[in-house]
């Protein structure tokens, strides 16, 4: 398992059937990572995107987005079933992207004017992306061309006000798992956008969700302690942990970066 401390550039790893872990220090602020299909991973850092492997550890960042000490930065990314990588920033309002990393390692931006870009993950027959903009506090659905990579004919498929949508994963059935940041929860959405299950937990701030293990049946759950009182944190000790879950519909096997 695999998962990130952003503000302190941490890149975490643990193996459950051994209990052990290792830390990885990135050295600067890291929003997030993929698997590359040649080994290693490639990072959306605070400032653009770089690669990472446990021999040579983090190169330079390849592509410059951001300037350093921006009020812009990179945060939550995911590979497309092409092996693109998708990553988006956030800042302040309507100034951040989509970007779009494709396999010869040239960049676009594939969605502009957002200011959260959160969550995003693809149906299972590919047809569809979902993508969060969490100040929009929603849930878009797009048309998704695999051959292009082109994004078309958006909707609002969910919407809370009740917290924040943040990270989100589609599992194999279709259904769209959602992190509420400040909203004590995770909830399962169906293909419909009708809400199936939801997980409530000791902490206010779920930040992300990815399926795996060795049946793809336990649900990961990261969680931020940034920004709570110490009056909050006195209320909430596991806040900033990892939870893990046991759920009946298996997550599906994550594509790899091609570049």
């Amino acid at each position: 398992m695999y998962w990130i401390d952003i503000d302190r550039g941490l890149l975490q790893r643990y193996d459950p059937d051994t209990q052990g872990g290792e830390v990885y220090p990135i050295g600067r602020k890291l929003g997030c990572f993929a698997f590359r299909s040649r080994g290693g991973l490639v990072l959306g850092t605070e400032g653009g995107f770089a690669f990472w492997d446990e021999q040579n550890g983090v190169s330079p960042d390849f592509i410059s987005l951001y300037f350093p000490g921006s009020t812009n930065m990179m945060n939550d990314g995911r590979v497309d079933a092409a092996g693109r990588f998708w990553a988006g920033s956030k800042g302040p309002v309507c100034t951040s992207s989509l970007f779009r990393l494709d396999q010869d390692l040239s960049c676009r931006e594939a969605i502009i004017g957002v200011t959260i870009s959160n969550g995003i993950d693809w149906s299972p027959d590919g047809r569809f992306c979902y993508y969060i903009d969490s100040m929009e506090h929603t849930l878009f659905k797009y048309r998704f061309d695999v051959s292009s990579g082109e994004l078309t004919q958006r909707e609002v498929f969910f919407t809370t006000w009740d917290g924040t949508p943040d990270g989100l994963t589609v599992d194999s059935a279709g259904n769209i798992w959602v992190a509420i940041w400040d909203g004590w929860r995770v909830i399962r959405l169906s293909p419909e956008g009708q809400i199936l299950d939801e997980i409530r937990l000791p902490v206010c701030r779920p930040t992300s969700v990815t399926l795996g293990g060795k049946d793809m049946r336990t649900l990961f759950i990261t969680s931020a302690s940034v920004e709570l009182s110490a009056d909050e944190l006195a209320t909430q000790p596991l806040a900033g942990d990892l939870f893990a879950i046991s759920v009946e519909t298996p997550g599906k096997s994550a594509n790899l970066f091609a570049g």
